[in-house]
């Protein structure tokens, strides 16, 4: 194994880390207050109270949304648990001298019992699990207390503070860094190991996320939009997408094209008839009021028969054996065969197809061994052409859109591949205020 090879594998597996989040930060913001504010109170570090800082981490919400919500009800939890504690410290410290310690540890149980019902019987459900935390805090010491009255308020007090500085905590937004103004390309092939394969749920739900957030990501599809939906039919985009490599620019919401780059109707008529002539079998894909439309010319041969046994949804399925329609405009022609014989077509083909219009892309069918295909677009059919005309059918006049390129070097390889790309976006979406925006700079 190169070193090359040790390095890619390593961005790949690091790629798949989860970033550190703002619930993760202000937890530890919390804690660390938690601790100073012991400090001040007169706590040792060998005798430091944790209480306040178990709390703390307890109380930590994910979100800010509803903060004054939970800041009462988790308040409310602590001030139930607190209280049962109290009631059951003054039992525990006169009975535990002359009765066995399991019986006491049977009365702890009970306290925890009715410290959750308390919490529920209030509908404050959400907070019975602090409600019997907070009782546990402070009970289980009954062996050693001397004062139950002030040890129990002391607790208290620690609970007080950890909840007070969680809710103030998370109440705090730490700033971050949308990149609404940065668009996102992503190749589908990079996303799953073909277009056979439905994308894993881990991938769809990562990328519906970054739609949610408002991220814009285009997605790049080598393939016409039916097998994109047949891919990711649970996402919801919230952009068009680059269909049929680079021919058409498709927006699967209101299911139009909004940009084609089709052959001109003899430009199609003449490679029609020059692939009819070599007696080939060979797709014709083309939009007709928005509608896909595929014609099969020739018979069909023992690859695509495997090709079509094995998709059976897709529009292999809904190919018309007739000639075009004259008002179709073509954006490609398909020709599947066997891996021999299509790199002997090419060779063929390309010294007979117009040069001045047409451009000829070979390409391994991932998901069946030994098959290819060939296809024939239009000069101006290509992906970067789509992208610019992308850009400006996106553009509000506002943002000056800053197109990005994440790819994965040699394509996907291996299960988490999907993952860390979607990871790399996400990074490059929302940042820390606090970190440096290397994008723009480059």
């Amino acid at each position: 194994m190169e070193w090359k090879d040790i390095i890619d594998f390593h961005n790949r597996i690091w790629g798949t880390v989860p970033r550190i989040g703002q619930r993760i930060i202000k937890t530890s913001i919390a804690v660390f207050i938690c601790l100073v504010i012991n400090h001040f109170r007169g706590y040792e570090a060998s005798t430091m109270s944790m209480e306040a800082a178990f709390t703390a981490i307890i109380c930590m919400q994910r979100s800010v949304k509803g903060t004054s919500h939970n800041a009462i009800s988790r308040f409310a939890g602590t001030l139930i648990g607190a209280a049962w504690s109290m009631i059951f410290l003054f039992p525990l410290v006169r009975i535990y001298p002359y009765c066995h310690v399991i019986f006491c540890y049977a009365l702890i149980a009970l306290g925890v019992l009715l410290s959750i019902y308390t919490a529920v019987f209030f509908h404050l459900s959400e907070t019975a699990a602090l409600a019997a935390i907070v009782f546990l805090c402070i009970t289980p010491s009954f062996m050693d207390l001397e004062n139950p009255l002030l040890q129990s308020l002391s607790r208290l007090e620690d609970i007080v503070i950890g909840t007070i500085v969680a809710i103030l905590v998370n109440g705090f937004f730490i700033p971050r860094r949308k990149h609404l103004d940065y668009l996102f390309f992503i190749r589908t092939k990079d996303l799953g190991p073909d277009y056979f394969s439905k994308l894993s749920p881990s991938v769809i739900y990562h990328l519906s996320k970054l739609y949610s957030e408002g991220a814009k990501v285009c997605l790049i599809t080598e393939h016409a939009p039916a097998f994109l939906s047949l891919q990711m039919n649970m996402i919801s985009s919230t952009i068009p997408q680059i269909v049929m490599d680079g021919a058409a620019i498709h927006d699967a919401n209101e299911d139009v094209y909004l940009w084609k780059a089709p052959f001109e109707a003899d430009q199609a008529t003449e490679v029609e008839k020059l692939l009819d002539g070599k007696g080939l079998s060979f797709f014709i894909y083309t939009i007709h009021n928005d509608n896909t439309c595929v014609f099969h010319h020739g018979e069909i041969n023992d690859s695509e028969k495997i090709v079509y046994d094995k998709l059976k949804k897709t529009p292999y399925r809904q190919y018309m054996k007739e000639d075009t329609f004259h008002e179709e405009e073509v954006v490609y022609f398909k020709i599947i065969d066997s891996t021999q014989n299509i790199g002997k077509l090419e060779t063929k083909l390309s010294s007979l197809l117009p040069a001045e219009y047409t451009r000829m892309v070979r390409r391994s069918d991932g998901g069946i061994k030994g098959v290819s295909e060939l296809y024939i677009y239009n000069i101006n059919a290509t992906v970067e052409n789509a992208k610019k005309k992308f850009i400006t059918l996106i553009q509000d006049g506002k943002t000056n859109l800053i197109p990005l390129d994440i790819n994965l070097p040699e394509g996907y390889r291996y299960g988490n591949d999907a993952i860390h790309l979607l990871n790399l976006v996400s990074r490059k979406f929302e940042q820390l205020f606090i970190l440096p925006d290397r994008t723009k700079k480059r």
